[in-house]
């Protein structure tokens, strides 16, 4: 179990470099609820830095890091 905006973080300070270069602004929307799941936050931490790379690649100017706890104890990222 593991905060969700720890992951969020790290995966942030991984592709800072590459977004500051871009131009690309990063926004991150965290949930008010600061949700710990049940996850492995190693691969959920690298899917989050290939699909900002892929968004910094494709010359995206921003993009929105937006999470939200669901029903069922289910969050979205």
């Amino acid at each position: 179990v593991e905060q969700l905006d720890l992951v969020i973080y790290r995966a942030l300070t991984a592709v800072r470099a590459q977004s500051e270069r871009a131009g690309t602004v990063i926004e991150v929307r965290p949930c008010r609820e600061q949700p710990r799941t049940r996850m492995s936050p190693i691969e959920i931490e690298q899917v989050l830095i290939n699909l900002l790379r892929n968004a910094i690649e494709a010359h995206a100017r921003r993009i929105v890091v937006d999470t939200r706890v669901l029903p069922g104890d289910r969050v979205e990222l």
